[in-house]
């Protein structure tokens, strides 16, 4: 029987075997796709562009809740990384550190995205995301090691996170008045798909039945 053994190169390995990495990999595409978007939009007047990017990260309360939101995920993420540094088990104080900052950070986001839903769709998908991705966090933070029943919590609520920016996107393409309107509208939402994705991969490696856990690579074949 021959055996397959897949090395990636140690940069992917290190990031794809470190939950806390993949989570802060998802907040800076989160935050260089808002930043790009911006610039797209003011037509790469400095000015102009440097206003836009502050307004974006400062400029309403719910802005501000969002801006929170983001630094406390990246607090998290970093007491994850240190947490699974030497892989499992992870440092059990770090460990809940992170879910503790993920569960304030969850909050906040649920704020600034309740006060920026249009429609009672966008509002009720916006309010089942934070409840769970709040309640999953903060109840791993309080039982710690006995919190299998909270691990999934994180993982189910990006789903209606994901829809609302589908239903984002589709309302774009129906009110865009040209095909680079509707791509410079749309950079955002579909960057954030794609931190869903990091974000939801760093969900399932907190999972207590991760494969990853029991084996010295998970590229081995």
């Amino acid at each position: 029987m021959v055996t397959l053994h897949i090395h990636l190169p140690t940069t992917i390995t290190s990031l794809t075997a470190n939950p806390g990495r993949l989570y802060n990999a998802g907040n800076w595409l989160a935050i260089s796709a808002a930043i790009a978007q911006q610039v797209t939009l003011t037509s790469n007047d400095a000015e102009q562009t440097f206003t836009a990017v502050a307004a974006y990260f400062f400029g309403s309360w719910p802005a501000v809740f969002v801006t929170f939101a983001t630094l406390t995920f990246f607090i998290g993420g970093d007491f994850y990384g240190r947490a699974w540094a030497n892989g499992f088990p992870p440092v059990e104080s770090a460990n809940r550190a992170g879910h503790l900052w993920s569960a304030l950070g969850a909050v906040s986001l649920g704020f600034g995205l309740v006060c920026f839903a249009q429609g009672p769709a966008a509002l009720a998908l916006a309010t089942l995301s934070t409840t769970l991705h709040a309640g999953g966090k903060l109840g791993s933070a309080v039982f710690g090691e006995s919190d299998v029943d909270f691990k999934l919590l994180p993982l189910l609520s990006r789903l209606p996170y994901c829809v609302s920016l589908c239903l984002d996107i589709h309302a774009q393409s129906v009110i865009a008045t040209s095909t680079s309107e509707f791509i410079s509208f749309s950079i955002l939402p579909l960057a954030l798909i794609g931190c869903t994705i990091l974000w939801a991969t760093a969900d399932c490696k907190l999972m207590p039945t991760s494969p990853w856990k029991q084996v010295k690579s998970l590229f081995s074949f």
